[in-house]
């Protein structure tokens, strides 16, 4: 790449769809000039397309969560219902994010796909995984949303036994009782004769938007709230995104099956 190339590519990088007459008054050049330059880069393979494309070279993209990890210590013995004297621990994860930050470390050019909240974890995820050398451009912030959180509260000795009840395999009543509902009715049951209770409960599928099957926060009383939040997305997972895509795509195909009267052309969708 020449200088004059390199210089031209710069200016692309910070302005996509300038023209190629700006570029030629910015260098104070000839028109004629910038296109034998652009001709040259697109050749070369460093853009490409009309509003240029930059095309950066090996890089490896991570596509996921990325999220705060908060942990809660007691000094003692928890005592239910009761303040308990401890320390806290809040640091970055999500698997996806902890796996980019790390090639990143070793040297690797990374970049990370995933949604933040418009809150101060999600600044917190994006301001330390940038100082790790994570490029975070391509992450989108979801405003009037939380960041996604993990928390997990551990006793004196960081160490719990329990019993574990799993709750599957069920056809939901005509009333819409499932799993869901179940679960959480009965961790309210235990939780009503004195029994430390905890759910896990997978996040939904987009089937309860689209109306074609329950959500994941229960029923009734036997609820988890904010029942709509919860069921959108709250966190801003990004295969949500890709459930809608593949769900335009559906609509799309059944419409050209069905004699395709809009004069859709498949090739150039």
């Amino acid at each position: 790449m020449t200088n004059r190339e390199r210089e031209i590519l710069e200016i692309i990088k910070k302005q996509p769809d300038i023209e190629q007459s700006e570029i030629a008054s910015r260098l104070n050049i000839a028109r004629a000039s910038v296109a034998v330059h652009i001709s040259n880069l697109q050749k070369k393979g460093y853009i490409s397309g009309r509003i240029y494309l930059v095309n950066d070279f090996d890089y490896a993209v991570g596509i996921g969560a990325a999220n705060v990890d908060i942990c809660g210590r007691s000094k003692n013995p928890i005592i239910m219902a009761d303040s308990n004297p401890g320390a806290m621990s809040i640091s970055l994860g999500g698997v996806t994010r902890n796996i980019c930050e790390n090639l990143a470390r070793l040297g690797g050019s990374v970049k990370l796909i995933s949604a933040l909240g418009s809150d101060l974890y999600g600044h917190m995820i994006r301001e330390e995984s940038t100082a790790a050398g994570v490029d975070m451009s391509q992450c989108m912030t979801v405003d009037g949303h939380p960041s996604s959180t993990y928390m997990s509260l551990l006793d004196e000795h960081a160490e719990h036994e329990g019993k574990l009840i799993l709750v599957t395999a069920i056809t939901p009543t005509s009333a819409g009782e499932g799993k869901t509902t179940t679960a959480i009715g009965l961790a309210d049951g235990l939780r009503r004769i004195g029994k430390n209770a905890v759910i896990a409960m997978r996040e939904p599928s987009l089937g309860p938007v689209f109306g074609i099957k329950g959500g994941a926060c229960g029923g009734g009383r036997a609820q988890v709230v904010p029942m709509e939040d919860i069921n959108l997305h709250f966190t801003g997972d990004i295969h949500a995104i890709g459930a809608a895509n593949n769900l335009l795509a559906a609509i799309l195909d059944n419409h050209i099956y069905q004699g395709n009267t809009l004069g859709i052309d498949p090739e150039s969708i």
